[in-house]
C-alpha cells in the first residue's frame, strides 16, 4: 500500500508539472495606463496556437466592448477607445479594467499596445493566478519597474513614472510602499475621497475590487522598487508615459511591461541582445530579498553587483551583440530596455521595456506576431544548454538548426545558446524535445520609436521557504556543444500546438506514465540519499536537474523567512 501511495503521489506531481500555468489562459484582467496623450491609439492583440478560429470577448465593468475570433496564422488586432487609458489616480479612472476571455478549452495569449505615431508601449498580459493552495494569511508581493525622464538632468513635470494596478478579485487589500513621494486617494472606493501624499518609504493600505484600476505615478523620478503587497493576486503593470533611456534629446516614448509576483521570480537568466543595435542594451535587475548578489558574464568580461535591501535595483549596460548569463543569489526580476535615440551615433530606435524570464519559467513553445506598422522587426531566442537540447528548434513546423551563439558562465561553461534575426508576421517557435524549454522575445524599431515584449512565460511558483521545489525548472549545463552548421528540414511525427515534434509514442499513455513515475521515484530517492545523509547541506552555486520531467532545486539549508512564498 505504501508503494501504491507513493506512485499515486508522484502521478499527481507529474500531472501538476506537465500542466504548468503560463501566460496562455482563458481569462485576463488587464488595463492600459497613461499613454503619451489622451488620444493615443491603444490596441489589443489576441493570439492562439489553434489553426481553427477561437472566439474571444473584451468587456469592462460598463459592459461588452468587442467580440471576435482569432487564429494562429491571422491573430486578431482590436483597436480600443483611447478613453480606456487610466490617466489619473482619481475616482473617474477607477472602473477601467478590461476582462478578456475565451472558451476554457481554447486558451489565448494577449498583448497590449499603446501608440504615439507608431506602436510603442507594448506588454504581454499575464492571467491572475492564485497560490496552488491559497491560505487566508498568504500575501502576493510585487515590485514596480519603471524609468525616469530627464534631459541633461533637466526635470520635466509633464511625464510620469507609472505603476498600474488592476484588481483580480473583490475585497483585495493592497498595501503600497513607494520609493518616492506619490499622491494617492485616501479611499479609492469613494468618489469624494481626498488625495493624500504618501511619502517615500511609508505605506498606504487600500481596497480594490475586481477590474478596478489604480494608477500610481510621479514626475521626475523612477518608481522602480515600489512595493505592493496584496492578499489576492493583482495585475501590476510598470513603465512610463514618456521616458528617455540615457538619451540627451527632447523626444521621449512610452514603455510598459506586466510584472509577475515574486513567487514567479528566479535566480538564473540568459540575456539576449537587441538585434544589430550598435548602442547595445540595458538590463534592470530588482531584488526580492536583502543581501542579493548578482553576476553577469558576457564572454570576455564579468560584472558583479550587490543589492543590499529588497526592492533595490541596479542597471547594467551590455555591449552590442553580447549574449550573457545572469545569476542572482536570491530570486530577482529582470527587464531589458532599449536606449533612446541619439544615445549612440547613427542609432535608430527608441526606448522599449520587456520582462526577461528566469530559466525556470521558460515555456516549451510560443506563438507571437510582429507589429505590421513597424518597418523593421526582430526576435531573439535563448535555449538552456541542458540534456534536452540538440541544437534543433521548430519554427512554424520546420525543424531547424540555427547558427547559435554559445552563452557561457563565469567558469566558461556553456549554459545556453542564443540567436536573433529579422522577422515579419506570425510565428510558432517550439523546442524540438517535448521536455525542452525556450525563451523568445519580439521587438521592432523605426527611426523614432520601438516596441518589445516577451512572447511567453510559465508562471510556476518559486518557494524560498523549503529545500525542494518540484515545479521549478532549473538546470546544470550539458557537456554537449552545438555545431554552427545551419540546416533546415521538415520533421515527421506528431503535431503538438501546430508544430511538428519528432516524437513517437508507443505502448500507450499508461505505459509512459508508469515509466515516468518510476524514473521520478528513483531520481527523488537518489537525490534524497545524496543530500540528506548528513545534517549539513552545502549551498550549491547552480541548481540541479534530474533526467526526468520533475525538476528539483537545492536551496540553502537555512533559508530566510519570506512571507507569502508558500505553495
Amino acid at each position: 500500500m505504501a508503494v501504491i501511495g507513493l506512485v499515486l503521489f508522484f502521478i499527481t506531481i507529474f500531472v501538476k508539472v506537465t500542466t504548468a500555468q503560463s501566460n496562455v489562459a482563458s481569462e485576463f484582467k488587464v488595463g492600459f495606463f497613461r499613454q503619451f496623450s489622451s488620444t493615443s491609439r491603444i490596441d489589443m492583440i489576441i493570439l492562439t496556437e489553434s489553426i481553427s478560429p477561437v472566439q474571444f470577448s473584451i468587456s469592462s465593468l460598463n459592459g461588452s466592448i468587442h467580440n471576435g475570433t482569432t487564429t494562429r496564422d491571422t491573430p486578431a488586432i482590436v483597436t480600443l477607445p483611447s478613453t480606456l487609458q487610466v490617466r489619473e489616480t482619481t475616482y473617474d479612472y477607477r472602473q477601467l479594467g478590461l476582462l478578456v476571455t475565451s472558451p476554457p478549452d481554447k486558451p489565448i495569449s494577449v498583448v497590449l499596445v499603446g501608440w504615439t505615431i507608431d506602436p510603442r508601449s507594448t506588454y504581454l498580459a499575464l492571467p491572475c493566478i492564485e497560490y496552488i493552495e491559497h491560505q487566508p494569511d498568504q500575501e502576493y508581493i510585487y515590485y514596480g519597474i519603471s524609468n525616469d525622464h530627464k534631459k541633461a538632468n533637466t526635470p520635466l513635470s509633464d511625464y510620469y513614472s507609472q505603476i498600474l494596478l488592476v484588481g483580480c478579485r473583490g475585497n483585495t487589500t493592497v498595501t503600497i510602499t513607494p520609493t518616492h513621494d506619490v499622491q494617492l486617494p485616501d479611499n479609492p472606493q469613494s468618489s469624494t475621497s481626498s488625495t493624500i501624499n504618501v511619502a517615500a518609504g511609508s505605506s498606504h493600505t487600500i481596497t480594490l475590487h475586481s477590474l478596478q484600476t489604480l494608477l500610481i505615478g510621479a514626475p521626475n523620478v523612477d518608481l522602480s522598487g515600489t512595493k505592493i503587497v496584496s492578499n489576492y493576486p493583482l495585475t501590476v503593470v510598470g513603465g512610463h508615459d514618456c521616458t528617455r533611456v540615457q538619451g540627451d534629446t527632447v523626444a521621449c516614448d512610452p514603455i510598459s511591461t506586466q510584472i509577475p509576483p515574486t513567487i514567479n521570480w528566479g535566480t538564473q537568466f540568459l540575456l539576449t541582445p537587441l538585434y544589430d543595435l550598435a548602442a547595445g542594451q540595458q538590463f534592470k535587475v530588482l531584488a526580492s530579498d536583502d543581501d542579493t548578489e548578482l553576476n553577469v558574464t558576457c564572454d570576455n568580461y564579468s560584472i558583479n553587483e550587490y543589492l543590499e535591501n529588497e526592492g533595490n535595483f541596479t542597471t547594467i549596460n551590455i555591449e552590442s551583440g553580447k549574449f550573457c548569463t545572469l545569476v542572482c543569489s536570491e530570486p530577482c526580476y529582470v527587464a531589458e530596455l532599449a536606449f533612446s535615440r541619439h544615445y549612440f551615433p547613427d542609432f535608430n530606435g527608441d526606448p522599449l521595456l520587456m520582462t526577461v524570464p528566469p530559466i525556470s519559467q521558460y515555456p516549451h513553445s510560443v506563438t507571437f506576431t510582429t507589429l505590421p506598422d513597424v518597418p523593421t522587426n526582430f526576435y531573439s531566442i535563448a535555449v538552456p544548454a541542458d540534456s534536452y537540447f540538440d541544437c534543433d528548434i521548430i519554427i512554424n513546423g520546420v525543424l531547424t538548426t540555427l547558427n547559435w551563439t554559445p552563452i557561457r558562465d563565469t567558469n566558461g561553461v556553456i549554459t545556453g545558446y542564443g540567436y536573433n534575426t529579422t522577422a515579419s508576421g506570425s510565428y510558432t517557435i517550439a523546442h524540438s524535445n517535448p521536455n525542452g524549454r525556450i525563451y523568445v522575445n519580439a521587438y521592432g524599431f523605426d527611426k523614432f520609436g520601438g516596441y518589445g515584449y516577451i512572447t511567453g512565460t510559465l508562471l510556476q511558483q518559486y518557494d524560498n521557504d523549503s529545500h525542494f521545489v518540484l515545479s521549478a525548472r532549473l538546470y546544470t549545463p550539458s557537456s554537449f556543444n552545438c555545431s554552427t552548421v545551419e540546416r533546415t528540414t521538415t520533421p515527421t511525427g506528431n503535431e503538438i500546438n501546430g508544430a511538428k515534434i519528432p516524437l513517437i509514442i508507443s505502448g500507450g499513455a499508461i505505459t509512459i506514465a508508469i515509466c515516468v513515475v518510476c524514473a521520478i521515484t528513483f531520481g527523488i530517492l537518489v537525490i534524497h540519499r545524496k543530500y540528506h545523509k548528513t545534517d549539513s547541506v552545502q549551498e550549491p552555486i547552480y541548481d540541479t536537474i534530474t533526467d526526468g520531467p520533475i525538476y528539483i532545486q537545492i536551496l540553502p539549508s537555512k533559508p530566510k523567512p519570506r512571507p507569502g512564498h508558500q505553495i
